[in-house]
């Protein structure tokens, strides 16, 4: 049930020319920079 849901959305991302790849980078990129700037 869970894989046909991710299937969708992954369809829906790359229907609008969203990558979903790209966008996890971005998000783990910005999470870092986050935590290692904090002090």
């Amino acid at each position: 049930k869970i894989t046909k849901k991710l299937l969708f959305f992954d369809k829906k991302l790359k229907s609008n020319n969203i990558n979903p790849g790209t966008t996890a980078d971005l998000t783990v990129a910005t999470l870092f920079i986050e935590k290692v700037t904090q002090k």
